[in-house]
């Protein structure tokens, strides 16, 4: 089983049995800087993505940032996760960028739906051109 398989299989266990909701947080405080990198590009388009909840945002990230592009059977795949991911929670607010690097980003964030904490790394990928695409995305439960 690739990585990719085990990172789909851990947001469907986490969206369809969530945790514990969290405490009504309050009103998000002023968004997080984001770097300046090709890593925390692909994230944010990721959160916009899930956020914007229109199978266009979903297919416009797919077709940019699976491992192929060409392949239209990864792009259909990363469609249908991401409009999982927005059914499940409504979108996503981030609240802080807890670490970032050229291979990886951990986000803590909120669910608008239920309002429960999660921290997500995301493992980035790179193509012999250098450009980078999604290679998992690990969630985690946070307390409230």
């Amino acid at each position: 089983m690739t990585l990719r398989t085990l990172a789909r299989l851990a947001i469907a266990t986490m969206l369809l049995h969530g945790t514990a909701p969290a405490a009504r947080a309050q009103a998000p405080s002023a968004a997080p800087a984001w770097p300046s990198t090709p890593a925390a590009a692909l994230v944010k388009a990721w959160i916009s993505a899930v956020s914007a909840g229109t199978d266009s945002a979903y297919r416009a990230f797919a077709s940019r940032y699976v491992e192929d592009p060409s392949n239209p059977s990864m792009i259909e795949t990363s469609v249908a996760n991401l409009r999982n991911v927005r059914e499940r929670t409504g979108g996503l607010d981030v609240q802080r960028i807890a670490a970032s690097s050229d291979r990886s980003m951990v986000i803590e964030a909120i669910t608008r739906g239920s309002q429960r904490r999660y921290r997500l790394t995301y493992d980035i990928g790179r193509r012999p051109d250098g450009s980078v695409f999604i290679d998992g995305v690990q969630p985690a439960p946070m307390s409230p």
